[in-house]
């Protein structure tokens, strides 16, 4: 039995870079860089949860709720936080940042969630492979197929679209096709395995924490 005592659980990330594309279904969420320019797309989803060492699930609605967060429940699952950040490839600082679909501006009322997102990756990412649960069960679920990519099924774009030159397609590109060619499962196994997700969280920490001091030395 898998058992979780971090606060999160079923933590699935990617990074992609990509160029005038659909970064989501939501007309807020789409972006189309500039010419030449690469605009990196950082996304984790994290299940959270309250118990034994960790009230993040509390804490999340709380913080969230105090905030100037537009809708942030999560999509496909009310304990879940979906986070995509965007920069340019060649700037150390956020271009975006979404929560749950819901755009998170850098601004006074948003500090506290800020610093809530700032000291979870900082938590992930200080948790020792064998503490970062993953439950099988969710890993063949239809949630983890539909929370990844908002506004997309990865279980049909993977399967049935991935080689095919479409608006789909491109959102794929920079994932070693070793890994996502048209197979859903190693796709998924992949993106929640504790290098993949290490790697980005740490990343992804350093990139908000460049953006915060920036915000503060404007201020």
């Amino acid at each position: 039995m898998d058992v979780n005592f971090t606060g999160f659980k079923n933590v699935g990330s990617m990074s992609v870079n990509i160029n005038n594309a659909l970064i989501a279904a939501k007309n807020e969420l789409k972006l189309v860089s500039s010419p030449g320019n690469s605009i990196n797309t950082k996304i984790l989803n994290v299940h959270l949860t309250d118990d034994y060492n960790g009230k993040d699930l509390t804490e999340f609605y709380n913080t969230a709720k105090k905030s100037a967060l537009g809708s942030y429940l999560n999509f496909v699952n009310k304990d879940f936080m979906h986070i995509l950040f965007l920069k340019n490839k060649n700037e150390n600082t956020l271009k975006g940042i979404f929560v749950n679909n819901s755009m998170l501006d850098l601004k006074d009322e948003n500090l506290s969630f800020l610093s809530f997102l700032a000291k979870l990756l900082k938590r992930i990412g200080e948790t020792p492979s064998d503490q970062l649960v993953v439950n099988k069960n969710y890993l063949g679920s239809d949630d983890v197929s539909k929370v990844l990519v908002p506004g997309y099924d990865l279980r049909n774009v993977i399967t049935q679209t991935f080689t095919q030159e479409s608006a789909n397609d491109v959102i794929f590109k920079g994932i070693a096709k070793s890994v996502a060619s048209k197979n859903y499962d190693n796709f998924i196994k992949w993106a929640h395995s504790f290098d993949t997700v290490n790697t980005n969280v740490k990343n992804m920490s350093d990139i908000l924490q460049d953006t915060m001091l920036d915000y503060f030395k404007v201020k």
